[in-house]
């Protein structure tokens, strides 16, 4: 990966294709290496369609993601006590969700 990702050159590598730093060491693998990565559905990016991740599977995610995205926020599709107003990535609701005894957590 170095002649990609070495010294400043993962910051001309991203800036080139214009996309952040996860995708871009997805580009330099897939398309500089040659190697194929698997997909795995507990990995969510901003970069997708954030409703379509099942609220019933939060508690076996990875990662999870918001964004804008053509002016609208992209964000996961859950349930709870805050409004989208209050949590508009809707991470409070997701924590709340997990770990429901939180001092904070209503």
């Amino acid at each position: 990966m170095a002649p990609w990702a070495s010294g400043s050159r993962f910051e001309q590598t991203s800036a080139t294709i214009r996309l952040p730093d996860d995708c871009t060491v997805g580009f330099i693998v897939e398309k500089r290496l040659g190697i194929s990565m698997v997909h795995c559905p507990l990995f969510h990016s901003h970069l997708e369609n954030l409703l379509l991740v099942n609220q019933r599977s939060i508690a076996h995610q990875v990662t999870l993601s918001y964004g804008m995205f053509e002016n609208k926020m992209n964000s996961i599709e859950v349930k709870g006590s805050f409004t989208k107003e209050d949590d508009p990535s809707r991470f409070k609701t997701v924590h709340c969700l997990l770990y429901p005894f939180t001092s904070w957590c209503p």
